[in-house]
């Protein structure tokens, strides 16, 4: 099969890695700029063979700046099978209710739309245990330092769908009550109600030393820890819960679902799981507490 990706850059480039692995091939790239496209064009070159028309293409991977999503979705999601970076699209100047609505047109369409919500594994991946199924936790704490480019409430619209992603495996999420926001520069942190669990949301950007970790009450777990199983089989007997977590790296088990279900025409996401995850992003970026 073969596939484009608009957006070549550290996360498109990601894309491509693993869809190579898959044994998809690349033929199409668009990066910001013509000399930019043949530069990475020229990179991959002795991979696969880049005749750059997209017209043959049998899926497309959109993976730009969230401000040019929707120009791209609109533009093709008729036509090819679509695979967004999250955010699904974000336009500066339009309202919560003008984002939905287009995300309804889109998502009703019957057409293959997926985004990448991969960290959702990590909810799977807890909900399978046995602690979480005794349902004794108050509390659940999501940290995210990330060396991304964006400021201020973008942090959000960038990180947040992260939470939610794993959030939305745990819990209905029926109920999400903002009770406090503080948005500076390049840090952003949430208290949430969700449901019946308060939740902490730690998000940065433009940080030297990047982070992930989420659990909940005083068990918490660090994403490296889930993909080292020797570190993760240490840690969890130290704690004496009996845990069995083995998980790859959730991109990579993403984009090989992804490729195994476009193959039989399906979307790896049911398409009310990925308008809520939006609604709720957007829901964090627009609403004050």
């Amino acid at each position: 099969m073969n596939f484009g990706v608009i957006g070549p850059g550290k996360m498109g480039q990601l894309f491509i890695r693993d869809f190579n692995k898959c044994g998809a091939k690349l033929t199409y790239i668009k990066a910001s700029s013509i000399k930019r496209t043949n530069k990475i064009i020229n990179k991959f070159q002795n991979e696969t063979k880049i005749n750059n028309n997209i017209n043959f293409l049998d899926f497309l991977i959109i993976s730009s700046t969230t401000n040019t999503h929707y120009k791209y979705i609109n533009k093709f999601y008729t036509k090819k099978k679509l695979l967004i970076e999250k955010p699904f699209f974000f336009c500066k100047n339009k309202s919560y209710d003008w984002h939905l609505n287009k995300a309804k047109i889109f998502l009703k369409s019957k057409k293959c739309i997926d985004i990448n919500l991969s960290n959702y594994l990590l909810g799977d991946a807890y909900k399978s245990q046995k602690f979480y199924k005794e349902k004794k936790f108050k509390k659940f704490f999501f940290t995210f330092h990330t060396g991304g480019k964006n400021s201020y409430k973008f942090i959000i619209l960038d990180l947040m769908p992260h939470f939610f992603s794993i959030i939305q495996r745990l819990s209905p999420c029926k109920s999400v009550k903002i009770i406090e926001k503080k948005v500076e520069q390049f840090k952003t942190f949430l208290i949430l109600k969700v449901d019946n669990y308060i939740c902490y949301v730690d998000l940065r950007e433009k940080q030297k030393i990047k982070k992930l970790s989420f659990g909940f009450d005083n068990f918490i777990l660090n994403r490296k820890q889930i993909l080292n199983k020797k570190t993760l089989k240490n840690y969890l007997y130290n704690k004496k819960h009996n845990l069995k977590i083995e998980i790859p790296n959730p991109l990579n088990k993403f984009t090989d679902k992804y490729y195994k279900n476009i193959r039989k025409n399906l979307v790896t996401f049911k398409k009310k799981f990925i308008y809520e995850n939006f609604k709720l992003t957007l829901k964090t970026y627009f609403f004050k507490p």
